[in-house]
């Protein structure tokens, strides 16, 4: 099965491309800044708890300006990853962990 992934692109960019499983090379579909990506990210998880809610949207509907009411944030290296902490206006704290394993070197445009 092929998927969208995000690797880190040339002069600090995201690239999205298509990872082809099945040979292991990836296609890119475009680069953007740091800031698009995140307002991307931000709009897709937005797209989701819609789409989870009870009413779903229509095809075609924008969900826009869903805002995370971040405080503070910070960023760690463990011994098997990465870790982002995350606290939001409630005082929860979300922590994403990104495994070694799961960042992929890239060895040229094709990996």
């Amino acid at each position: 099965m092929d998927e969208i992934i995000a690797k880190v692109g040339p002069e600090q960019s995201i690239e999205l491309v298509e990872y082809h499983h099945h040979s292991g090379k990836t296609v890119s579909l475009g680069h953007m800044t740091p800031q698009d990506g995140a307002y991307l990210a931000r709009g897709m998880l937005a797209c989701a708890v819609a789409l989870c809610g009870p009413d779903p949207p229509q095809v075609g509907t924008v969900i826009a300006d869903a805002p995370l009411p971040v405080q503070r944030w910070a960023t760690r290296r463990s011994d098997d990853g990465l870790v982002l902490t995350v606290t939001i206006q409630s005082g929860t704290e979300l922590t994403f962990w990104v495994p070694r394993s799961s960042v992929r070197q890239s060895r040229g445009s094709n990996a």
